[in-house]
Protein backbone atom coordinates (compact mmCIF):
# COMPACT_ATOMS: atom_id res chain seq x y z
CA UNK A 1 0.00 0.00 0.00
CA UNK A 2 1.20 3.49 -0.89
CA UNK A 3 0.64 5.80 2.08
CA UNK A 4 0.94 9.56 2.43
CA UNK A 5 4.36 9.10 4.03
CA UNK A 6 5.44 6.85 1.15
CA UNK A 7 4.16 9.36 -1.38
CA UNK A 8 6.18 12.16 0.26
CA UNK A 9 9.26 9.91 0.21
CA UNK A 10 8.76 9.20 -3.48
CA UNK A 11 8.48 12.89 -4.28
CA UNK A 12 11.89 13.42 -2.74
CA UNK A 13 13.55 10.35 -4.24
CA UNK A 14 12.26 7.10 -5.74
CA UNK A 15 15.20 5.25 -4.25
CA UNK A 16 14.12 6.46 -0.83
CA UNK A 17 10.61 5.18 -1.55
CA UNK A 18 11.98 1.72 -2.43
CA UNK A 19 14.10 1.64 0.73
CA UNK A 20 11.12 2.69 2.87
CA UNK A 21 9.21 -0.33 1.60
CA UNK A 22 11.95 -2.94 1.31
CA UNK A 23 15.10 -1.91 3.21
CA UNK A 24 14.00 -0.04 6.34
CA UNK A 25 16.93 -1.54 8.26
CA UNK A 26 19.17 0.88 6.32
CA UNK A 27 17.53 3.91 7.92
CA UNK A 28 19.68 6.42 9.77
CA UNK A 29 19.18 6.27 13.54
CA UNK A 30 16.84 8.94 14.85
CA UNK A 31 18.65 11.64 16.80
CA UNK A 32 17.27 13.00 20.06
CA UNK A 33 16.39 16.17 18.18
CA UNK A 34 14.45 14.19 15.55
CA UNK A 35 12.52 12.34 18.25
CA UNK A 36 11.69 15.57 20.06
CA UNK A 37 10.48 17.16 16.82
CA UNK A 38 8.23 14.17 16.11
CA UNK A 39 6.84 14.23 19.65
CA UNK A 40 5.99 17.91 19.33
CA UNK A 41 4.32 17.25 15.97
CA UNK A 42 2.13 14.66 17.68
CA UNK A 43 1.27 17.13 20.43
CA UNK A 44 0.34 19.83 17.91
CA UNK A 45 -1.86 17.36 16.05
CA UNK A 46 -3.70 16.38 19.21
CA UNK A 47 -4.24 20.02 20.18
CA UNK A 48 -5.68 20.84 16.76
CA UNK A 49 -8.50 18.35 17.36
CA UNK A 50 -9.90 20.90 19.79
CA UNK A 51 -10.77 23.07 16.78
CA UNK A 52 -13.30 20.39 15.83
CA UNK A 53 -14.69 19.27 19.19
CA UNK A 54 -16.81 16.20 19.77
CA UNK A 55 -14.92 14.02 17.30
CA UNK A 56 -14.11 10.30 17.60
CA UNK A 57 -10.55 8.98 17.52
CA UNK A 58 -9.67 5.94 15.42
CA UNK A 59 -7.22 4.13 17.68
CA UNK A 60 -6.19 1.25 15.42
CA UNK A 61 -2.43 1.36 14.67
CA UNK A 62 -1.17 2.25 11.15
CA UNK A 63 -0.29 -1.35 10.31
CA UNK A 64 -3.93 -2.39 10.81
CA UNK A 65 -5.40 -0.31 8.01
CA UNK A 66 -8.36 -2.61 7.32
CA UNK A 67 -9.51 -2.51 10.93
CA UNK A 68 -8.97 1.25 11.11
CA UNK A 69 -10.98 1.79 7.93
CA UNK A 70 -13.83 -0.35 9.21
CA UNK A 71 -13.90 1.74 12.41
CA UNK A 72 -13.85 4.94 10.34
CA UNK A 73 -16.80 3.81 8.20
CA UNK A 74 -18.70 2.94 11.34
CA UNK A 75 -18.17 6.46 12.70
CA UNK A 76 -19.20 8.01 9.39
CA UNK A 77 -22.42 6.00 9.26
CA UNK A 78 -23.02 6.66 12.95
CA UNK A 79 -23.25 10.41 12.39
CA UNK A 80 -19.95 11.52 13.95
CA UNK A 81 -19.35 15.25 13.56
CA UNK A 82 -15.59 14.78 13.31
CA UNK A 83 -13.18 11.86 13.10
CA UNK A 84 -9.53 11.99 14.16
CA UNK A 85 -6.95 9.77 12.44
CA UNK A 86 -9.59 8.60 9.99
CA UNK A 87 -8.50 5.69 7.79
CA UNK A 88 -9.41 5.62 4.10
CA UNK A 89 -8.14 3.49 1.23
CA UNK A 90 -8.64 3.06 -2.48
CA UNK A 91 -7.01 0.04 -4.09
CA UNK A 92 -3.30 0.20 -3.28
CA UNK A 93 -3.54 3.66 -1.71
CA UNK A 94 -4.16 4.31 1.97
CA UNK A 95 -4.18 7.35 4.26
CA UNK A 96 -4.82 8.35 7.85
CA UNK A 97 -6.43 11.78 7.81
CA UNK A 98 -5.63 14.00 10.80
CA UNK A 99 -9.17 15.35 10.98
CA UNK A 100 -12.31 14.65 8.99
CA UNK A 101 -15.05 17.17 9.73
CA UNK A 102 -18.62 16.72 8.56
CA UNK A 103 -19.47 19.77 6.45
CA UNK A 104 -22.75 20.39 8.29
CA UNK A 105 -20.88 20.61 11.61
CA UNK A 106 -18.22 23.34 11.31
CA UNK A 107 -16.27 24.46 14.38
CA UNK A 108 -17.76 27.09 16.67
CA UNK A 109 -17.87 30.64 15.32
CA UNK A 110 -14.59 32.47 15.72
CA UNK A 111 -12.54 29.35 16.24
CA UNK A 112 -10.62 29.79 13.01
CA UNK A 113 -9.64 32.34 10.46
CA UNK A 114 -9.66 31.06 6.90
CA UNK A 115 -6.89 32.50 4.77
CA UNK A 116 -8.07 31.96 1.18
CA UNK A 117 -5.39 31.96 -1.49
CA UNK A 118 -5.28 34.54 -4.31
CA UNK A 119 -7.19 33.64 -7.45
CA UNK A 120 -4.98 32.00 -10.08
CA UNK A 121 -6.08 31.92 -13.72
CA UNK A 122 -4.58 28.48 -14.32
CA UNK A 123 -6.50 26.82 -11.48
CA UNK A 124 -10.21 26.18 -11.97
CA UNK A 125 -12.85 27.12 -9.44
CA UNK A 126 -13.86 24.59 -6.82
CA UNK A 127 -16.15 21.97 -8.23
CA UNK A 128 -15.20 22.57 -11.87
CA UNK A 129 -13.12 19.39 -11.96
CA UNK A 130 -15.82 17.45 -10.19
CA UNK A 131 -13.54 16.76 -7.23
CA UNK A 132 -15.41 18.67 -4.55
CA UNK A 133 -19.12 18.49 -3.93
CA UNK A 134 -21.31 20.82 -1.94
CA UNK A 135 -21.33 21.31 1.81
CA UNK A 136 -24.30 19.16 2.74
CA UNK A 137 -24.44 16.77 5.69
CA UNK A 138 -23.11 13.88 3.62
CA UNK A 139 -19.85 15.60 2.65
CA UNK A 140 -16.65 16.02 4.58
CA UNK A 141 -13.75 18.42 4.96
CA UNK A 142 -10.20 17.08 5.09
CA UNK A 143 -7.92 18.90 7.52
CA UNK A 144 -4.20 18.12 7.50
CA UNK A 145 -2.43 19.40 10.63
CA UNK A 146 1.18 20.56 10.41
CA UNK A 147 3.46 21.81 13.15
CA UNK A 148 4.93 24.33 10.70
CA UNK A 149 3.94 28.00 10.68
CA UNK A 150 1.28 29.73 8.63
CA UNK A 151 2.46 31.33 5.38
CA UNK A 152 3.88 34.82 5.38
CA UNK A 153 1.82 37.31 3.38
CA UNK A 154 0.63 35.92 0.06
CA UNK A 155 3.39 33.30 -0.21
CA UNK A 156 1.02 30.38 0.32
CA UNK A 157 1.66 27.12 2.21
CA UNK A 158 4.77 25.06 1.55
CA UNK A 159 4.64 22.79 -1.50
CA UNK A 160 5.24 19.68 0.59
CA UNK A 161 2.22 20.53 2.75
CA UNK A 162 0.03 20.93 -0.32
CA UNK A 163 1.25 17.62 -1.72
CA UNK A 164 0.29 15.88 1.52
CA UNK A 165 -3.26 17.17 1.61
CA UNK A 166 -3.71 16.69 -2.15
CA UNK A 167 -2.72 13.02 -1.91
CA UNK A 168 -5.12 12.49 0.97
CA UNK A 169 -7.92 14.22 -0.89
CA UNK A 170 -7.41 12.05 -3.97
CA UNK A 171 -7.50 8.87 -1.90
CA UNK A 172 -10.59 10.04 -0.02
CA UNK A 173 -12.46 10.80 -3.25
CA UNK A 174 -11.40 7.50 -4.82
CA UNK A 175 -12.62 5.71 -1.69
CA UNK A 176 -16.08 7.11 -2.32
CA UNK A 177 -16.09 9.73 0.42
CA UNK A 178 -17.84 12.98 -0.63
CA UNK A 179 -15.28 15.74 -0.01
CA UNK A 180 -16.33 19.39 0.12
CA UNK A 181 -13.01 21.04 1.05
CA UNK A 182 -9.32 20.44 1.70
CA UNK A 183 -7.60 22.47 4.40
CA UNK A 184 -4.34 22.89 6.27
CA UNK A 185 -4.17 23.68 9.99
CA UNK A 186 -0.92 25.51 10.75
CA UNK A 187 0.58 27.29 13.73
CA UNK A 188 -0.17 31.00 13.59
CA UNK A 189 3.11 32.85 13.14
CA UNK A 190 1.55 35.95 14.75
CA UNK A 191 0.35 34.16 17.88
CA UNK A 192 1.81 35.53 21.12
CA UNK A 193 1.57 33.22 24.11
CA UNK A 194 -0.28 34.96 26.99
CA UNK A 195 0.34 32.19 29.53
CA UNK A 196 -1.81 29.30 30.72
CA UNK A 197 -3.49 26.97 28.26
CA UNK A 198 -3.14 27.83 24.60
CA UNK A 199 -6.15 29.52 23.02
CA UNK A 200 -6.73 27.37 19.97
CA UNK A 201 -8.58 30.21 18.24
CA UNK A 202 -5.32 32.15 18.26
CA UNK A 203 -2.76 29.35 18.10
CA UNK A 204 -3.91 27.90 14.77
CA UNK A 205 -4.68 29.27 11.33
CA UNK A 206 -6.68 27.04 8.99
CA UNK A 207 -6.04 27.63 5.30
CA UNK A 208 -8.51 26.49 2.66
CA UNK A 209 -6.39 25.01 -0.15
CA UNK A 210 -9.18 23.33 -2.12
CA UNK A 211 -8.49 25.30 -5.28
CA UNK A 212 -4.80 24.46 -5.22
CA UNK A 213 -5.53 20.81 -4.52
CA UNK A 214 -7.85 20.56 -7.52
CA UNK A 215 -5.13 21.92 -9.74
CA UNK A 216 -2.65 19.35 -8.46
CA UNK A 217 -4.70 16.17 -8.86
CA UNK A 218 -3.86 15.69 -12.55
CA UNK A 219 -0.15 15.76 -11.69
CA UNK A 220 -0.49 13.39 -8.74
CA UNK A 221 -2.15 10.52 -10.58
CA UNK A 222 0.77 9.61 -12.92
CA UNK A 223 3.23 10.00 -10.02
CA UNK A 224 1.25 7.43 -8.08
CA UNK A 225 1.55 4.95 -10.95
CA UNK A 226 5.32 5.44 -11.12
CA UNK A 227 5.63 4.97 -7.37
CA UNK A 228 3.58 1.79 -7.38
CA UNK A 229 5.87 0.41 -10.08
CA UNK A 230 8.91 1.22 -7.91
CA UNK A 231 7.36 -0.51 -4.90
CA UNK A 232 6.59 -3.59 -6.98
CA UNK A 233 10.16 -3.78 -8.28
CA UNK A 234 12.89 -6.03 -6.93
CA UNK A 235 15.73 -3.47 -7.00
CA UNK A 236 16.10 0.16 -6.00
CA UNK A 237 16.21 2.68 -8.86
CA UNK A 238 19.66 4.02 -9.74
CA UNK A 239 19.52 7.61 -8.51
CA UNK A 240 22.68 9.61 -7.89
CA UNK A 241 23.04 11.57 -4.65
CA UNK A 242 22.34 15.26 -5.11
CA UNK A 243 20.88 18.29 -3.37
CA UNK A 244 17.50 16.56 -3.14
CA UNK A 245 18.92 14.35 -0.37
CA UNK A 246 18.38 17.28 2.02
CA UNK A 247 15.22 18.81 0.52
CA UNK A 248 12.64 19.36 1.79
CA UNK A 249 14.01 17.28 4.68
CA UNK A 250 17.11 15.21 5.24
CA UNK A 251 16.46 11.72 3.90
CA UNK A 252 16.31 8.90 6.46
CA UNK A 253 18.76 6.93 4.28
CA UNK A 254 21.28 9.76 3.97
CA UNK A 255 24.16 7.98 5.70
CA UNK A 256 23.68 4.81 3.67
CA UNK A 257 23.62 6.62 0.32
CA UNK A 258 26.54 8.92 1.21
CA UNK A 259 28.75 6.29 2.85
CA UNK A 260 31.23 6.25 -0.05
CA UNK A 261 31.06 9.93 -0.85
CA UNK A 262 34.43 11.71 -0.97
CA UNK A 263 34.91 14.92 0.98
CA UNK A 264 36.10 16.33 -2.36
CA UNK A 265 32.86 15.56 -4.22
CA UNK A 266 31.49 18.60 -6.07
CA UNK A 267 28.43 18.39 -3.81
CA UNK A 268 30.73 19.65 -1.03
CA UNK A 269 31.33 22.99 -2.73
CA UNK A 270 29.81 25.68 -0.47
CA UNK A 271 26.43 26.92 -1.72
CA UNK A 272 26.65 25.04 -5.02
CA UNK A 273 23.39 25.00 -6.94
CA UNK A 274 21.64 22.31 -8.92
CA UNK A 275 22.48 23.94 -12.27
CA UNK A 276 26.22 23.91 -11.61
CA UNK A 277 26.12 20.32 -10.40
CA UNK A 278 24.30 19.17 -13.53
CA UNK A 279 26.67 21.12 -15.79
CA UNK A 280 29.77 19.65 -14.15
CA UNK A 281 28.42 16.10 -14.11
CA UNK A 282 27.49 16.41 -17.79
CA UNK A 283 31.18 17.20 -18.40
CA UNK A 284 32.19 14.11 -16.44
CA UNK A 285 33.40 16.12 -13.44
CA UNK A 286 32.69 14.53 -10.05
CA UNK A 287 35.54 15.83 -7.87
CA UNK A 288 36.25 19.42 -6.86
CA UNK A 289 39.86 19.13 -7.91
CA UNK A 290 38.81 18.23 -11.46
CA UNK A 291 36.75 21.37 -12.00
CA UNK A 292 38.45 23.18 -14.90
CA UNK A 293 40.02 26.56 -14.27
CA UNK A 294 37.76 29.33 -15.44
CA UNK A 295 34.54 27.50 -14.62
CA UNK A 296 32.06 29.99 -13.18
CA UNK A 297 32.40 29.78 -9.40
CA UNK A 298 31.93 32.23 -6.55
CA UNK A 299 35.11 33.55 -4.89
CA UNK A 300 34.61 31.18 -1.94
CA UNK A 301 34.01 28.21 -4.25
CA UNK A 302 37.11 29.10 -6.28
CA UNK A 303 39.25 29.13 -3.13
CA UNK A 304 37.93 25.67 -2.28
CA UNK A 305 38.63 24.42 -5.80
CA UNK A 306 42.18 25.72 -5.75
CA UNK A 307 42.95 24.28 -2.30
CA UNK A 308 41.62 20.84 -3.25
CA UNK A 309 43.35 20.86 -6.66
CA UNK A 310 46.74 21.80 -5.22
CA UNK A 311 46.42 20.03 -1.88
CA UNK A 312 47.67 23.24 -0.27
CA UNK A 313 45.78 25.33 2.28
CA UNK A 314 44.45 28.69 1.20
CA UNK A 315 45.63 31.54 3.44
CA UNK A 316 44.55 34.89 2.11
CA UNK A 317 46.61 38.04 2.28
CA UNK A 318 45.65 40.10 5.27
CA UNK A 319 44.88 37.22 7.66
CA UNK A 320 47.50 38.34 10.19
CA UNK A 321 46.32 41.94 10.00
CA UNK A 322 42.73 40.89 10.61
CA UNK A 323 43.77 38.91 13.69
CA UNK A 324 45.70 41.92 14.93
CA UNK A 325 42.42 43.85 15.19
CA UNK A 326 41.61 41.86 18.34
CA UNK A 327 41.92 43.85 21.55
CA UNK A 328 42.29 42.67 25.15
CA UNK A 329 40.53 41.47 27.12
CA UNK A 330 39.24 39.17 24.39
CA UNK A 331 35.94 37.42 25.14
CA UNK A 332 35.11 34.23 23.24
CA UNK A 333 31.32 33.95 23.44
CA UNK A 334 28.77 31.26 22.57
CA UNK A 335 25.02 30.91 23.22
CA UNK A 336 22.75 27.88 23.47
CA UNK A 337 19.08 28.38 22.63
CA UNK A 338 15.72 26.64 22.53
CA UNK A 339 12.83 27.10 20.07
CA UNK A 340 9.57 25.16 20.20
CA UNK A 341 6.49 25.21 18.02
CA UNK A 342 4.29 25.51 21.09
CA UNK A 343 5.61 28.58 22.97
CA UNK A 344 6.44 28.00 26.63
CA UNK A 345 7.30 31.52 27.77
CA UNK A 346 4.86 34.42 28.04
CA UNK A 347 5.24 36.87 25.18
CA UNK A 348 6.92 34.43 22.77
CA UNK A 349 5.73 33.16 19.39
CA UNK A 350 5.90 29.71 17.75
CA UNK A 351 9.53 28.76 17.12
CA UNK A 352 10.83 31.99 18.65
CA UNK A 353 14.41 31.37 19.70
CA UNK A 354 15.09 31.85 23.41
CA UNK A 355 18.67 31.73 24.77
CA UNK A 356 19.17 29.80 28.00
CA UNK A 357 22.97 29.45 28.30
CA UNK A 358 26.19 31.24 27.53
CA UNK A 359 29.88 30.44 27.83
CA UNK A 360 32.64 33.07 27.84
CA UNK A 361 36.37 32.41 27.77
CA UNK A 362 38.27 35.61 28.56
CA UNK A 363 41.86 36.04 27.38
CA UNK A 364 43.91 38.76 29.04
CA UNK A 365 47.02 40.51 27.75
CA UNK A 366 49.25 38.62 30.17
CA UNK A 367 48.14 35.26 28.74
CA UNK A 368 45.67 34.38 31.50
CA UNK A 369 42.58 32.53 30.34
CA UNK A 370 39.46 32.62 32.53
CA UNK A 371 36.10 31.00 31.99
CA UNK A 372 32.70 32.45 32.86
CA UNK A 373 29.37 30.72 32.27
CA UNK A 374 25.63 30.85 32.79
CA UNK A 375 22.99 28.13 32.59
CA UNK A 376 19.32 28.63 33.42
CA UNK A 377 18.22 25.58 35.40
CA UNK A 378 14.51 26.13 36.02
CA UNK A 379 11.34 26.08 33.89
CA UNK A 380 10.65 29.82 34.08
CA UNK A 381 11.67 32.33 31.40
CA UNK A 382 15.49 32.38 31.16
CA UNK A 383 15.83 35.67 29.27
CA UNK A 384 16.12 38.17 32.13
CA UNK A 385 18.82 36.30 34.11
CA UNK A 386 20.55 35.52 30.83
CA UNK A 387 20.79 39.23 30.03
CA UNK A 388 21.79 40.45 33.47
CA UNK A 389 24.52 37.83 33.88
CA UNK A 390 25.87 38.43 30.37
CA UNK A 391 25.98 42.19 30.83
CA UNK A 392 28.21 41.76 33.87
CA UNK A 393 30.45 39.20 32.14
CA UNK A 394 31.29 41.21 29.02
CA UNK A 395 31.65 44.61 30.68
CA UNK A 396 34.90 46.20 29.53
CA UNK A 397 35.51 43.67 26.73
CA UNK A 398 38.08 44.75 24.16
CA UNK A 399 36.87 42.28 21.53
CA UNK A 400 34.06 39.72 21.57
CA UNK A 401 34.78 36.72 19.35
CA UNK A 402 31.88 34.65 18.02
CA UNK A 403 31.46 32.10 15.27
CA UNK A 404 28.81 33.46 12.82
CA UNK A 405 26.19 36.15 13.29
CA UNK A 406 23.97 33.91 15.42
CA UNK A 407 24.74 35.59 18.76
CA UNK A 408 24.07 39.06 17.35
CA UNK A 409 20.73 37.89 15.96
CA UNK A 410 19.70 36.56 19.38
CA UNK A 411 20.73 39.78 21.07
CA UNK A 412 18.61 41.76 18.60
CA UNK A 413 15.67 39.56 19.53
CA UNK A 414 16.30 40.19 23.22
CA UNK A 415 16.58 43.92 22.59
CA UNK A 416 13.16 43.90 20.87
CA UNK A 417 11.75 42.08 23.90
CA UNK A 418 13.33 44.19 26.66
CA UNK A 419 15.41 47.12 25.47
CA UNK A 420 16.09 48.10 29.08
CA UNK A 421 17.92 44.80 29.60
CA UNK A 422 19.52 44.10 26.23
CA UNK A 423 20.09 47.41 24.44
CA UNK A 424 23.42 48.13 26.13
CA UNK A 425 24.57 44.53 25.61
CA UNK A 426 23.74 44.67 21.92
CA UNK A 427 25.47 48.03 21.50
CA UNK A 428 28.65 46.80 23.18
CA UNK A 429 28.54 43.59 21.18
CA UNK A 430 28.18 45.41 17.86
CA UNK A 431 31.03 47.76 18.75
CA UNK A 432 33.48 44.98 19.64
CA UNK A 433 32.38 41.78 17.83
CA UNK A 434 34.86 39.77 15.79
CA UNK A 435 33.23 37.07 13.63
CA UNK A 436 35.61 34.14 13.37
CA UNK A 437 33.37 32.50 10.75
CA UNK A 438 33.70 35.52 8.45
CA UNK A 439 37.47 35.54 9.00
CA UNK A 440 37.76 31.93 7.89
CA UNK A 441 35.33 32.41 5.00
CA UNK A 442 37.43 35.26 3.61
CA UNK A 443 40.96 34.15 4.43
CA UNK A 444 41.24 30.43 5.20
CA UNK A 445 40.44 27.13 3.56
CA UNK A 446 42.04 23.80 4.35
CA UNK A 447 41.30 20.71 2.21
CA UNK A 448 40.27 18.93 5.44
CA UNK A 449 37.23 21.22 5.74
CA UNK A 450 35.44 19.02 3.20
CA UNK A 451 33.58 22.01 1.75
CA UNK A 452 31.99 23.02 5.05
CA UNK A 453 32.79 26.00 7.24
CA UNK A 454 30.74 24.82 10.21
CA UNK A 455 32.53 24.89 13.55
CA UNK A 456 32.35 21.10 13.88
CA UNK A 457 34.13 20.69 10.50
CA UNK A 458 36.69 23.46 10.90
CA UNK A 459 37.84 22.52 14.40
CA UNK A 460 39.35 19.07 13.58
CA UNK A 461 41.31 20.60 10.71
CA UNK A 462 42.62 23.68 12.50
CA UNK A 463 42.92 22.26 16.04
CA UNK A 464 43.15 18.46 15.57
CA UNK A 465 43.96 17.84 19.23
CA UNK A 466 40.63 19.33 20.32
CA UNK A 467 37.26 17.77 19.52
CA UNK A 468 33.92 16.88 21.10
CA UNK A 469 34.19 13.09 21.20
CA UNK A 470 34.74 12.92 24.96
CA UNK A 471 31.55 14.90 25.69
CA UNK A 472 28.10 13.51 26.41
CA UNK A 473 26.59 16.35 24.34
CA UNK A 474 28.32 16.93 21.03
CA UNK A 475 26.05 19.26 19.06
CA UNK A 476 23.53 22.03 19.58
CA UNK A 477 20.40 20.06 18.72
CA UNK A 478 21.12 17.59 21.50
CA UNK A 479 21.79 20.46 23.90
CA UNK A 480 18.33 21.89 23.21
CA UNK A 481 16.60 18.55 23.83
CA UNK A 482 18.58 17.88 27.01
CA UNK A 483 17.75 21.36 28.34
CA UNK A 484 14.04 20.65 27.90
CA UNK A 485 14.49 17.40 29.79
CA UNK A 486 16.50 19.08 32.53
CA UNK A 487 13.78 21.62 33.35
CA UNK A 488 10.88 19.17 33.06
CA UNK A 489 9.15 18.73 36.43
CA UNK A 490 9.22 14.92 36.16
CA UNK A 491 13.00 14.73 35.75
CA UNK A 492 14.70 13.44 38.88
CA UNK A 493 17.25 15.60 40.68
CA UNK A 494 20.16 13.31 39.87
CA UNK A 495 19.45 13.41 36.14
CA UNK A 496 18.87 17.16 36.26
CA UNK A 497 22.30 17.65 37.81
CA UNK A 498 23.95 15.36 35.27
CA UNK A 499 22.37 17.15 32.31
CA UNK A 500 23.41 20.53 33.70
CA UNK A 501 27.03 19.35 33.92
CA UNK A 502 26.87 18.02 30.36
CA UNK A 503 25.42 21.28 29.04
CA UNK A 504 28.09 23.35 30.77
CA UNK A 505 30.85 21.12 29.42
CA UNK A 506 29.52 21.35 25.86
CA UNK A 507 29.13 25.12 25.76
CA UNK A 508 32.52 25.58 27.44
CA UNK A 509 34.14 23.44 24.74
CA UNK A 510 32.66 25.67 22.02
CA UNK A 511 34.33 28.79 23.38
CA UNK A 512 37.60 27.06 24.29
CA UNK A 513 37.67 25.79 20.71
CA UNK A 514 37.51 29.36 19.42
CA UNK A 515 40.44 30.37 21.63
CA UNK A 516 42.56 27.54 20.27
CA UNK A 517 41.45 28.26 16.71
CA UNK A 518 42.63 31.85 16.91
CA UNK A 519 45.96 30.68 18.30
CA UNK A 520 46.33 28.16 15.47
CA UNK A 521 45.35 30.73 12.85
CA UNK A 522 47.99 33.12 14.16
CA UNK A 523 50.57 30.43 13.68
CA UNK A 524 49.29 29.69 10.18
CA UNK A 525 49.47 33.36 9.32
CA UNK A 526 52.98 33.66 10.73
CA UNK A 527 51.94 36.35 13.19
CA UNK A 528 54.68 37.56 15.49
CA UNK A 529 54.38 37.68 19.27
CA UNK A 530 55.32 41.36 19.38
CA UNK A 531 52.33 42.46 17.31
CA UNK A 532 49.68 44.62 18.97
CA UNK A 533 47.72 41.56 19.95
CA UNK A 534 50.37 40.73 22.54
CA UNK A 535 51.46 37.41 24.05
CA UNK A 536 49.34 34.25 23.81
CA UNK A 537 49.14 31.21 25.97
CA UNK A 538 50.35 28.18 24.03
Amino acid sequence: MLTKTNYAAGLQCLKRLFFEKHRRELRDPLSEEDQARMAEGTEVGELARGLYPGGRLIKNPPWKQDEAEAATRKRIEGGAKAIYEAALSAGELGVRVDILSRSSAPPRDGFMRFAGEPRRADVPDRGQLGLFGGGDSDSWEIIEVKSGMSPRGDSGPKDEYLEDVAFQTLVAVRSGLPVSAAKLALLNRNYVYPGGEHDLRELFVVVDVSRRVEGMIAEIEPRIEWMLEVIAGSEAPEIEINLHCDKPYRCRFYIHCHRDMSRDDILCLPRIGKEKIETLRAQGVRMIGDIPEGFRLSPTQERVRRAVATGEPYLGEGLAEELDRLRFPIHFLDFETVATGLPKYIGTRPYQVVPFQWSDHVLFDDGRLEHLEFLHRTADDPREPFCTSLATAIEGAGSIVVYSSYEEKQLKGLEEWRSDLAESILHQFQETQFDLYELIRKFVYLPEFGGSLSLKKVVPAVVPQLDYKDLEIQEGGTATVRFARMIHPDTEAEETSRIASDLLAYCERDTLTMVRMVEALRELAGAKADRSIGPWRS
